[in-house]
């Protein structure tokens, strides 16, 4: 019997800062995603739920102070994430392109 999973997930490349940073960014959103699903579920629900399913509800519901508040929070963050990769991918161009002009032409 094998532990490893048939298929292993893959695994970002993230060869650059700005590569970090997008990745990040998309991560913070997935998290932003994910508390307004447990919003969905606690709202689709309510108090209607008993046993264990209340018991789990009821440590959502816990888990979700001002969830409102996390998933804008969370989205700004995301946005200046990906800002950010982008002001880096500019600087590193322009970088580039004045190490290609000050290099000598070679011939």
């Amino acid at each position: 019997m094998s532990v490893l999973p048939k298929e292993l997930p893959e695994l970002p490349v993230l060869i650059t800062k700005a590569d970090v940073l997008d990745h990040a960014a998309r991560q913070i959103s997935r998290m932003a995603d994910h508390i307004g699903l447990h919003v969905t579920v606690v709202d689709a629900f309510g108090g209607e739920v008993s046993g264990d399913a209340g018991r789990i509800l009821d440590h959502i519901k816990a888990s979700l102070p001002a969830p409102d508040l996390q998933i804008a929070a969370a989205r700004e963050a995301a946005k200046l994430l990906h800002h950010l990769a982008a002001e880096d991918r500019i600087l590193s161009a322009r970088v580039a392109a004045e190490a290609a002009r000050r290099e000598p032409t070679r011939g």
